[in-house]
C-alpha cells in the first residue's frame, strides 16, 4: 500500500471529499475493492469527521 501524505489528503479535503472517504478510499484497494466506490461507502461516517465538512471546514 502506497502511504498516504499530506499533500494528498489536504488535496482530497480540498477536493470536498471528508476524512472517513479519504482513509477508507486509501485503504481500499489493499483489501480488493475499488477506490472509488470505497469513498462513497463511508459517506455515513463523514458526520464523525467535523459534522459533514471536511476536517480543517
Amino acid at each position: 500500500m502506497n502511504k498516504m501524505t499530506k499533500e494528498k489528503a489536504g488535496a482530497s479535503f480540498a477536493a470536498g471529499i471528508d476524512c472517513s472517504q479519504v482513509v477508507f478510499g486509501h485503504v481500499a484497494e489493499s483489501i480488493g475493492l475499488n477506490a472509488g466506490d470505497a469513498k462513497k461507502s463511508p459517506l455515513p461516517l463523514a458526520a464523525v469527521c467535523g459534522l459533514g465538512r471536511p476536517a480543517d471546514a
